[in-house]
């Protein structure tokens, strides 16, 4: 069981890492680069596996594609910042555009024109299960000072390894929280 396990766990990472790396998929065999292709021609891909058919019976699959077929990447969707104590929360609408993008990347400015990365590894939804999937991802990035203006950003990135188009800028200041309620007696 152990063994069996193990084996389970190592593809699933190993289908993982090929998800965020085009280039690590295609060393695996599990991605196919045609460069001979024309804009007005239609192909048909067929994909069949080696194991033998006693070992396991794995059924063969086929797609047509053209180059005219491409579309842009679509925005994300819904991203909002709520702005607190030297924090914000950020979240986007993750379940529209599940099967688009697999990981998603945060920028981050202090003027609102030079942005940079808040993290080097992508943002991946692990909460995902199966009679209840995520609708929305969040992220909370914190803030140095209050009272200062933040911008931030957010894009997409696909199994292809292609980065989709940025959000709009969201922006906002830390505000300190009130740590003591007034209360008014009236005598």
């Amino acid at each position: 069981v152990n063994t069996a396990e193990e084996l389970q766990q190592r593809f699933a990472f190993g289908l993982m890492a090929a998800d965020f790396s085009f280039e690590g998929a295609k060393l695996a065999g599990w991605a196919y680069v045609d460069v001979d292709v024309k804009w007005n021609e239609e192909y048909i891909y067929q994909v069949a596996s080696l194991v033998p058919k006693d070992k396991a019976f794995i059924k063969e699959s086929s797609a047509l594609i053209s180059l005219k077929d491409y579309k842009l990447l679509p925005n994300p969707l819904e991203f909002q910042g709520v702005f607190q104590d030297r924090t914000v929360i950020m979240a986007w609408n993750y379940d529209m555009l599940r099967s688009v993008y697999n990981s998603y990347n945060i920028e981050k400015s202090e003027d609102g024109v030079n942005f940079a990365p808040i993290s080097k590894i992508p943002m991946v939804n692990m909460n995902d299960k199966p009679d209840n999937p995520a609708q929305r991802m969040y992220y909370v990035d914190s803030l140095k000072v209050n009272n200062k203006n933040y911008y931030y950003r957010l894009y997409g990135k696909t199994s292809f390894g292609e980065q989709g188009p940025y959000t709009k800028v969201i922006s906002g200041k830390g505000v300190k929280t009130l740590v003591f309620i007034p209360y008014c007696n009236d005598y």
